[in-house]
């Protein structure tokens, strides 16, 4: 609840870090997917998480 008002502010920035794909969409609107430390690629968290999660289904997610 704390975190959904602080989202709500105007004029607010807050960096969140998750692997909780399922809820990303409902507390951000726009997310930045991470490899190896670096920006792989940013945009609104429904198109990202279907990137991530069709490269992740074929393997291609590197970690680590």
């Amino acid at each position: 609840k704390k975190l959904k008002e602080l989202i709500s502010r105007q004029d607010t920035t807050v960096l969140l870090v998750s692997h909780n794909l399922e809820k990303l969409p409902a507390l951000s609107d726009r997310v930045i997917w991470m490899e190896k430390g670096s920006v792989r690629k940013i945009g609104d968290p429904e198109t990202i998480i279907r990137e991530y999660q069709a490269e992740a289904q074929n393997g291609s997610v590197k970690n680590g």
